[in-house]
This record gives structure tokens, sequence and C-alpha cells, in this order.
């Protein structure tokens, strides 16, 4: 008998990212971005704190699509499928039904645990009937949970990856607790999906997963494998978050983005010679990048600071095409965003 199948992800918890103080920061800091590793064209320089790279003309550019849109900047808490309406309407009620300011409250509690409080997240998800913990600043009400945003990290060995993310920072050290809590709670209610590898809070920055091809010219960070041409490309979904599983080019999986590489860092950009052109079939694996120059200009670069958490809310799969009028009067895509099904404030 076959494997049974696996029932499709649908919607994913998580933290909304932008508010009106942290918008024009992402905004900011998307477009030097965008501006460093597609655009540019000068001698690479010393990284400063608002463009930190520079680069000379190569042979190769990553791809426009692959960065990220503003509207889809979050920090995925866990996956769901949720097929039919009932079960959205359900999973929206669980999430409107729990006192997620409490929980933020349980999480500044003292902790024995590690940074990420992984022995705390039962207790504060448990909803307890003791009374919660004194915030540190003498009340009963939480503090605001604040992040800041700096730096660049590989999902994958940099030597050949496909997904850049902004790790958070939370000196309270009140986020991880408090996300794997409400985690541990969707999972009891039986509307995430159960993950057994660690949580890991990022925000996406670049996934070649939604890049078509390879266009020639322009400023390249790192060689590119993989498809070149043809075909559209299958593979992380952005709403992912820890469950991301991008196969890597000999068909394992690698998460661990400290793993050290061997290899000196080269300033020179190489595209992979090229056999002669072949039939191919479409591939079903992103596009691979060697991003060690870009991360290690990207080291303290700051990306966002002071962003406010001002809900928790569940989200469509898929990023939906946000549409406007050019200059012509012609209807084009001016962003993309997530759909928001339900949320609950932590204000």
């Amino acid at each position: 008998m076959p494997p049974k199948k696996k029932p499709p992800l649908t919607h994913f918890l998580c933290l909304p990212l932008l508010t009106p103080s942290s918008t024009p920061q992402w905004k900011k800091s998307l477009q030097a971005f965008t501006d460093d590793i597609v655009h540019s064209n000068q001698p690479l320089e010393t990284p400063s704190s608002t463009s930190p790279t520079k680069r000379q003309g190569h042979k190769a550019s990553i791809p426009l699509k692959a960065i990220r849109p503003l509207g889809t900047l979050h920090l995925t808490i866990g996956v769901m499928s949720l097929p039919q309406p009932e079960r959205i309407d359900a999973a929206i009620m669980a999430l409107k039904g729990l006192d997620v300011v409490q929980m933020l409250q349980r999480a500044e509690a003292p902790r024995a645990s590690d940074d990420k409080g992984q022995s705390n997240a039962e207790a504060i998800s448990a909803g307890e009937k003791s009374d919660p913990p004194p915030s540190p600043h003498g009340g009963q009400s939480p503090s605001p949970l604040i992040l800041s945003f700096a730096g660049l990290k590989s999902m994958h060995a940099p030597k050949s990856t496909s997904l850049l993310y902004v790790p958070p920072t939370d000196p309270t050290r009140r986020l991880y607790p408090f996300c794997r809590a409400l985690r541990e709670r969707f999972v009891e209610e039986g509307f995430m999906v159960e993950e057994k590898r660690e949580l890991k809070l990022h925000a996406t920055v670049l996934n070649t997963v939604y890049a078509g091809k390879v266009a020639p010219g322009g400023g390249a960070v790192g060689h590119v494998e993989g498809e070149k041409s043809g075909g559209v490309l299958d593979g992380d979904k952005e709403g992912c978050g820890s469950t991301c599983r991008v196969p890597e080019a000999g068909g394992g999986e690698q998460h661990d983005e400290g793993k050290k590489d061997d290899d000196d860092v080269n300033d020179d950009v190489r595209i992979e010679p090229q056999k002669q052109p072949r039939k191919r079939r479409k591939s079903k694996q992103p596009l691979r990048l060697d991003a060690r120059l870009l991360l290690s200009h990207y080291t303290a670069f700051s990306w966002a600071h002071d962003v406010r958490v001002e809900k928790v809310a569940i989200c469509e799969m898929g990023a939906k095409k946000i549409l406007g009028m050019d200059d012509r009067g012609e209807e084009v895509v001016v962003g993309e965003e997530y759909i928001e099904v339900g949320s609950v404030g932590l204000m």
C-alpha cells in the first residue's frame, strides 16, 4: 500500500514585522540590499551601515525576483494544514482564545534554560492559574516585545545556498520562549504540524526559489549554480519558517548555518562552465549561490531596530500580488503580501 499523502500546508502562524515605524526602515534596507547585489557596478569598498557593499561588474547577477518583497517580512512560528473553512475558523478561535499578553509576561520569568527558553515553553503555554510573575518594570503588564535585526545569515552552507535571512535580536530574551509556547499550544490543539527540529526564527530577505532564471550581466555577489534557464522552480514556500527543507545539490538537507567552510572567500565571482545545451527537465531544486562574500560584508549591517511586535497572526501560504497604476495609467504589480485571516494583539 502506498504511503499516505501528507495534507497540503495552507497557513502559518507568525509575528508580522511591519509597523508604521519599522516599515520605512525595512524599505530603506531592502532597497540598499537590492541596489548592492543587482545594480551596483562600483569597486568593492569598506562596508558601512547604510551601503555595505559595492561590487565590480561580473558575469551573472542574482535575479531580482529572489529578493523578497517588503510586504512578506515576518517571523514564522509554525505551519498548518487547514484545507476546510471550518478548520480555519477553529484555528482563528484558538488563537483569539489565548491570553498572549499573559504568555508574554510568563516568558519574563527567571529561567534555568538556555537563551531560547526550551524548558520554560510548557509552563508558559499551560495557562497556569497562579499569579503571573511581576514585570521587570514593577507592574502587571509586560513590557513591549521590541526586536532588532542586524547581519545576514544563510540557511545552508554559505558556499551553496538558496536562502538568506536576518536573525532577530531580543535583549529581554522573551522571543524564543514566547514563540515556542505558541507553537506547543497549536500543536496540542491539532492545528500545527509538529516539528522535531529546533525553532529558528528568521526574516527571509532572499530566496532563489522565486527566481526563474539567472540574467546575464549586472553585479553578482556569488556564483550561481543549478538551472539557469527555463522551467519554474519549486521548493521552499515563504511561510515555512523552521520547517524549511531545501535539498542540497547532493540530495541531502543542510540547515546548519554555522557550518564552516575552509575555502577562503574569493572576491572574484564566477559562473561555472556551461556544457553544450541539451534538453532539460524542469528543475525542482532552487538555484544555489556562493554567498560567503555577501555574508561577510553584511555582518554589521542594521536592517531595522526597535521593531515592536504588535500581534500574532495566522496568514495564508503564498504571497498575493498587490496591484497599482504606473505613470501611464496601466495596472502593474507594486508589491506582494500575505493575506492575514486572523490575529490577536500584543498591545
